[in-house]
């Protein structure tokens, strides 16, 4: 069942890793076993590629085939961890700088907590400005929603229009305790209403769930739609405060969903940029080292704090692979998510 989960594009980079491994454990026989690779069977496999008199590949080829194998061992049940063993990654690296190739810059996670400290800088000197709502909504987006750069802002200058996120895909749910059944226990709040409704109360109530309907989805071939649920309540706050005290186009409800105050689409080079400079001014280390992708990691990350178990983080991820969801968070977890749990178990019905 579990392999059957898995994308055609893993599959073929597992099949292509087990391939080439196999191929040089028959290159030397007796001497390395296929079935159960070791530190120096990596260690030998990865020189075996990158010698000219054998393979003479790219170290990104080599990277590839490293990850596509450990992925395909932790599949299929055995324990993988050594190949985080320090003797492969400068082995790796080794190879990257003799090829002149730079090796990839390690995406740190933008968890919760540095999100945190974001917001408490921001709110430190003042009251927000659209810019800053803006911003910290997307990365409240990316970070509790799990989602992929291209899911919620302009990654490219090709990107079709009906790939950029809209106002109308989000929608705001409240639970409502007298209802008869649990599929009824949440309603829907139109954001026009829930504007008015924030704005004319002392002590608001924000939304308990955020629901975000992607039309383009990298787990979605088929483009049926995927949703994407938003539980945390900090998360929530922090979108719900750009939508309806900032956005220009709330009272029509259409148009980009994370837009500029002139209406044009938010990139992912600009919320990188100011992710980058919110964290110096927060004094974070290696701000430099945060890039988009690290609010779908951090989310990862704040979900195993949590105390989530490795099938929730899976879901909430939409991998169809459980080791691609290892690679974010390689800890034992517990069995719980705590309070945002009861949220998106009532979703599910």
């Amino acid at each position: 069942m579990r392999h059957a989960a898995l994308s055609d594009n893993t599959h073929r980079t597992y099949a292509a890793a087990i391939k080439s491994y196999t191929e040089f454990c028959n290159a030397f026989p007796g001497r390395f076993s296929i079935d159960h690779p070791t530190v120096d069977s990596i260690a030998k496999w990865i020189t075996y590629l990158a010698d000219y008199q054998f393979k003479k590949l790219a170290w990104s080829t080599i990277n590839t085939y490293v990850s596509g194998l450990r992925s395909a061992t932790e599949e299929s049940g055995l324990d993988a961890s050594f190949f985080s063993d320090i003797r492969i990654a400068k082995l790796l690296n080794g190879v990257a700088h003799t090829s002149g190739t730079k090796p990839k810059t390690n995406r740190l996670p933008l968890t919760s907590t540095i999100l945190s400290s974001v917001v408490r800088v921001i709110k430190d000197k003042g009251s927000p400005s659209y810019e800053d709502h803006l911003m910290l909504a997307a990365m409240a987006a990316g970070i509790f929603g799990l989602m992929r750069g291209g899911e919620f802002v302009q990654t490219t200058n090709y990107q079709k229009k009906d790939s950029i996120l809209q106002l109308r895909q989000l929608k705001a749910w409240f639970y409502d305790q007298n209802r008869a059944t649990p599929k009824q226990l949440l309603c829907e709040v139109p954001l026009r209403q829930l504007k008015h409704r924030m704005s004319n109360e002392v002590n608001p109530l924000y939304p308990d769930a955020i629901t975000i309907t992607l039309k383009v989805a990298k787990n979605d071939p088929t483009k049926s739609g995927t949703e994407v649920r938003i539980c945390n309540p900090m998360g929530i706050q922090l979108i719900i405060d750009y939508l309806v005290k900032s956005h220009p186009d709330i009272d029509a409800v259409d148009g980009s969903l994370f837009v500029h105050q002139d209406r044009s689409p938010l990139t992912g080079i600009e919320l990188v940029a100011k992710i980058q400079e919110y964290l110096l001014r927060a004094r974070i280390p290696n701000p430099n080292f945060y890039t988009l992708h690290s609010l779908r990691k951090g989310g990862a990350q704040t979900l195993r704090d949590m105390g989530a178990s490795e099938e929730l983080i899976q879901l909430a991820g939409r991998w169809k692979s459980g080791a691609a969801a290892k690679l974010y968070s390689r800890q034992s977890l517990s069995e719980c998510i705590l309070a945002s749990r009861r949220i998106s178990s009532a979703l599910s019905h």
